[in-house]
């Protein structure tokens, strides 16, 4: 089996619309998230797992009998009422995975197993103006013939046929993995240009 990566560019469609309002949705737990820790941690800031609070930084050690040590910060026990409370509103904080969107576009579930590897589907962001979305969808060559069988019969086939019976919406343009990494390329130099220029323009106020 020769397993490899197909790659698609999205700048329209369902998955635009819903990364669109994941960022809303998470753009507004960043702010619940400081709101809650002002007064915990004098916003030292914390630490996140798919957009949701795992760990809050500290200056110093904070109080064992509240806090429990997690990653590479604190968390609030659930065993004393302080942190309980605390624990709660953190957990009421609403976030969103923009990877889960990818169930939009048929790519839930989907996955090739290669020996001892489960390679799955990924989805990465250019936060321009408007959004632009790769999709990388894990991928190897079958015959043909085989998955017209696999459809007739799902006995002949094994795990991997549902996946490569995927096909792309029409949202989706498919492209070369080199065409991905010059678009990144090129946004990362326009980030570090409009940057550079903040920081010439401060530097002279």
């Amino acid at each position: 089996m020769n397993k490899y990566t197909r790659y698609f560019k999205v700048t329209d469609g369902p998955l635009i619309d819903a990364i669109k309002a994941s960022r809303e949705t998470n753009k507004a737990a960043e702010q619940e998230y400081r709101n809650i820790l002002k007064d915990v941690n004098n916003g030292q800031g914390y630490y996140q797992r798919n957009k949701k609070l795992v760990a809050i930084q500290f200056a110093t050690v904070p109080d064992r009998k509240v806090f429990k040590k997690a990653w590479d910060g604190w968390y609030p026990k659930q065993t004393t009422k302080e942190g309980k409370a605390l624990h709660l509103k953190l957990k009421a904080v609403v976030t969103s995975n923009e990877d889960d969107h990818l169930s939009l576009v048929g790519l839930k579930g989907h996955t090739i197993i290669t020996g001892r590897y489960l390679c799955q589907p990924t989805l990465n962001i250019i936060p321009s103006s408007p959004i632009v979305a790769f999709v990388g969808v894990p991928w190897y060559d079958e015959d043909p013939e085989k998955l017209a069988e696999y459809v007739n019969d799902p006995d002949t086939g094994c795990s991997n046929m549902d996946s490569l019976l995927w096909k792309p919406t029409a949202h989706m343009e498919e492209v070369k993995e080199w065409e991905v990494q010059k678009a990144f390329d090129e946004w990362n130099t326009h980030v570090k240009e409009v940057n550079a220029k903040k920081e010439e323009e401060a530097s002279h106020v």
